[in-house]
């Protein structure tokens, strides 16, 4: 094997970019540095990433700034539309965004004082919200076991889902998780 295989070097003001570089945290949402470029990485409506980098070497840092944010704002709101401003300025957005406003099917099992188990069907809503500044898991079950109507527990469940994630309905249009049924 030939191990006098020749390296590729960095050019010079590459070098010195990369020994002052100590990490940098991006002040922009979807933005974030390295040594030699800015990087954008932006959420798409298809759960995918749109990811670019801009290079800093021969511009200079600021310009490479300025250039990312104004690609980042032209290529968000290509992809989300009139969603982008809520996309961009709502933190914690797609860690709170439900994958479907279907409520989920849970069975719950409990002990009589007999010792005969039995077994309790619920639809259970879940959401976050927002208590003293933070996100907080929040909940609310649905019985439809034990003879109880299965159709009414779903019309209810689905209510308060819809009415949870209200905010989230136009973004959820647009991500085509949002099936549009008329619940009364």
């Amino acid at each position: 094997m030939n191990m006098n295989k020749k390296k590729h070097t960095l050019s010079p003001r590459a070098q010195k970019l990369r020994a002052e570089w100590k990490g940098m945290k991006s002040d922009y949402r979807f933005i974030s540095h390295s040594f030699n470029c800015i990087k954008i990485h932006i959420h798409t409506p298809d759960d995918g990433m749109y990811n670019r980098s801009v290079g800093c070497l021969k511009e200079g840092r600021e310009k490479a700034l300025k250039e990312a944010v104004k690609q980042r704002n032209k290529v968000g709101k290509e992809l989300w539309g009139n969603c982008w401003n809520a996309v961009l300025n709502t933190p914690s957005l797609f860690e709170r965004l439900p994958h479907t406003l279907e409520p989920d099917i849970i069975t719950k099992k409990r002990t009589l004082l007999s010792g005969e188990v039995r077994t309790t069907d619920y639809y259970i809503v879940r959401w976050k919200e927002l208590v003293d500044g933070e996100y907080k898991p929040k909940s609310r079950l649905f019985s439809h076991g034990n003879g109880n109507d299965k159709l009414s527990a779903y019309t209810k469940a689905k209510k308060v889902m819809l009415e949870v994630n209200k905010e989230f309905i136009p973004i959820l249009k647009k991500m085509g998780r949002f099936n549009i049924i008329k619940v009364d």
